[in-house]
């Protein structure tokens, strides 16, 4: 990492962990993304000899993919870190292999370098080893001509999108679906064994987890781009092939005659005639630094906005009246979507949670925070679906229905992503707010 990318990301970490100010957060990592994408190398460089062992294997870049015979009848073996730990001042990692009598492709992934060393039982038939790494790496104990060096993204951890990318390199190149043993650590130790396969798990196959029955099915409504109603349940689109777009940042009157939309300064009205008008926040309010959503509660005629950057907050505009009524803080509370349940009377956000990721807030109609619920980390496979540590979770809309509420994600969502977007649905979670559980109801092909 140069010492450029190494400022742009401390910078990032400082301000979103002063929380006053997130856009310019979102920004520094992009750029620093952006900025290490840059340095990538497309192939692996020849490392400069660590020491004078004449046994360690230099690897050169691969310029085709790996034989596809390595991964016939074989178990494999995916072993993933960041680095070795830090008092292993040889930067070794001992990988032992005892699998009597089977096939073995071992997968070995870093981002640092680390001096790999691969050791076999006398009856273990290791067929090949993927090495991986952005900084390059040296492996021994092992016939060279069983050495692929590849590229695949680093990972330290199971459930993790580079996980997920790195398994669909491996379909690509060998058909394999699944890996047998995962062992992931940021820090690798100076010795991984392995001796049995790890236990059945969906999170070790490329298609994941099952969708399950929801405890309480309903039905909700989503929005074509023409902003024809859409009508969904937790198991899917009632109506087959139909394609609705992402409803962040919009919201339509109850009868259908009017269109909300988030702009940089408060909202835009279109009315079913096409003609529009736009709606500036008043210069007493709290700026508008970042809008992240809106949404239309039925029962006071009122659109609520809520902020994110500085400390956040939760805006109210009067339908009937065309005004602007308050605005309150909603204290560095990072909401990035929202919705308004007319049976509980309350709105229900999807806000950034730093140590989980993912938190459902309730708030009342007069934009107080009621309760808040960690629920990122009970919804199964949702962390497949970014890189979790490196980069923010994905932006999850609700649908509620007194206590049952859908989670939904779409594919690639981020932040920036609006109304105009095609964005099919990727996953619903079904959250029963008495019983505490998220359930996957569905998912895509």
């Amino acid at each position: 990492m140069t010492k450029i990318q190494q400022r742009l990301l401390a910078a990032s970490i400082l301000v979103a962990g002063m929380g006053f100010c997130f856009p310019l957060y979102q920004k520094l990592y992009r750029l620093y993304l952006a900025s290490n994408r840059e340095h990538i190398k497309a192939d692996f460089e020849l490392p400069k000899e660590v020491n004078n062992n004449s046994s360690k294997e230099q690897l050169p870049c691969l310029k085709k993919q790996p034989p596809r015979k390595i991964a016939e009848n074989a178990e494999v073996i995916f072993v993933s870190g960041y680095e070795y730990a830090q008092d292993l001042t040889s930067g070794k990692v001992e990988v032992n292999i005892d699998r009597p009598d089977k096939n073995v492709l071992i997968v070995l992934n870093s981002y640092e370098t680390i001096n790999w060393e691969v050791i076999g039982s006398p009856t273990t038939n290791i067929t090949g080893v993927l090495v991986s790494s952005y900084n390059p790496s040296t492996i021994i104990n092992i016939d060279s001509t069983k050495v692929f060096p590849v590229d695949l993204p680093a990972t330290d951890e199971l459930e993790n999108q580079n996980f997920v990318s790195a398994l669909k390199q491996l379909n690509q190149w060998f058909g394999i679906d699944k890996v047998d043993v995962f062992r992931g650590q940021y820090s690798l130790p100076d010795q991984i064994s392995v001796s049995e396969l790890d236990p059945i798990d969906p999170a070790l196959t490329l298609t994941g987890y099952p969708v399950q029955k929801a405890t309480n099915n309903f039905e909700f409504t989503l929005y074509q781009d023409n902003y024809i109603p859409v009508k969904w349940t937790l198991k899917g689109a009632s109506e087959p092939r139909s394609s609705t777009i992402s409803q962040t940042g919009v919201a339509v009157s109850p009868d259908g005659t009017e269109i909300y939309e988030l702009t940089q300064t408060g909202i835009k009205v279109t009315n079913q005639d096409g003609t529009q008008k736009e709606f500036e926040l008043p210069g007493k309010f709290p700026e508008l630094s970042w809008g992240t959503d809106i949404a239309y509660d039925s029962k006071r005629d009122l659109i609520a906005l809520v902020s994110l950057g500085g400390e956040g907050h939760f805006y109210r505009f009067d339908v009937k009246k065309r005004r602007w009524l308050d605005a309150r803080s909603v204290n560095n509370l990072d909401i990035q979507s929202l919705t308004y349940d007319r049976i509980s009377d309350r709105y229900i956000a999807w806000a950034e949670d730093f140590s989980e990721r993912g938190e459902l807030l309730f708030i009342s109609g007069t934009g107080e925070l009621l309760a808040q619920e960690q629920v990122g980390n009970k919804m199964t496979g949702f962390y497949r679906h970014y890189d979790r540590g490196n980069e923010p979770a994905p932006v999850v809309e609700i649908a509620a229905q007194g206590n049952n509420i859908a989670l939904i994600m779409r594919k690639n969502n981020e932040y920036g992503i609006t109304i105009s977007d095609h964005n099919p649905v990727q996953s619903i979670w079904h959250y029963d707010v008495n019983l505490k559980t998220a359930r996957l109801t569905y998912k895509s092909n």
